[in-house]
């Protein structure tokens, strides 16, 4: 019984390491060429400072809190900083994360970690959804502020900080667009059920990751 039981345990062990998987290219990914790792979980990247805010006893930042950024833990620094350089995505438990790794969309560097991500029908397209890097977020409160005082300061940290958005990652000519009104528009060309429906959501969130990702889910996109 106690052999049994502890073979049943190193099954589970070998089983839980056998869902962790990366890709190292794009070409790798879209021909289903996986290597495996060892990936225990992801976890937010502001993670030391919402630890960081508990232990001392502050209110946790809702920036902080909000970020749809992640990053891989192995149990190994060296492999994490690895799969973070090199792995360009990572299959974990049955979710993707897209590396954003040396993505800039509209002068706007996406960050140095991984977003969730899901596979479009046409198999060449990722769509995934992430919030900006801190630094980016600061940066551009900074210019609202500087520009339009403090009422520019209250719009930035309400539109931009805490709201996540879609982005389209193309393997094939390794490009990224953000997911607005206008790509949305062409997305649901097929639809003009659903092309009506999205041009009559609000103008300050009809772009948000949450609207963008039901209405193409319904189109039947990913």
């Amino acid at each position: 019984m106690k052999k049994l039981m502890f073979l049943s345990l190193c099954l589970v062990a070998l089983t839980a390491m056998g869902q962790s998987k990366y890709c190292l290219t794009y070409a790798d990914f879209i021909s289903d060429n996986w290597q495996e790792c060892n990936v225990q979980e992801f976890v937010k990247e502001s993670q030391k400072r919402i630890d960081k805010q508990k232990s001392l006893g502050i209110e946790v930042d809702k920036y902080d809190l909000q970020t749809e950024l992640y990053l891989p833990k192995t149990g190994n620094k060296k492999t994490d900083k690895y799969l973070l350089k090199n792995a360009i995505m990572i299959m974990h438990n049955d979710s993707l994360y897209v590396n954003c790794s040396n993505f800039y969309v509209r002068n706007t560097r996406l960050g140095n970690c991984f977003a969730k991500g899901y596979r479009m029908k046409d198999c060449d397209r990722i769509l995934f959804r992430t919030t900006l890097l801190r630094s980016e977020a600061v940066s551009r409160v900074g210019a609202a502020r500087y520009l339009f005082g403090v009422v520019g300061h209250v719009v930035a940290t309400n539109t931009i900080n805490r709201n996540a958005r879609c982005y389209i990652l193309n393997m094939n000519s390794e490009t990224v667009e953000l997911v607005d009104e206008k790509l949305m528009l062409g997305l649901l060309s097929g639809s003009n059920e659903l092309s009506e429906q999205y041009k009559q959501e609000e103008s300050k969130t009809k772009e948000h990751a949450d609207i963008v990702m039901d209405y193409l889910k319904k189109a039947g996109l990913w």
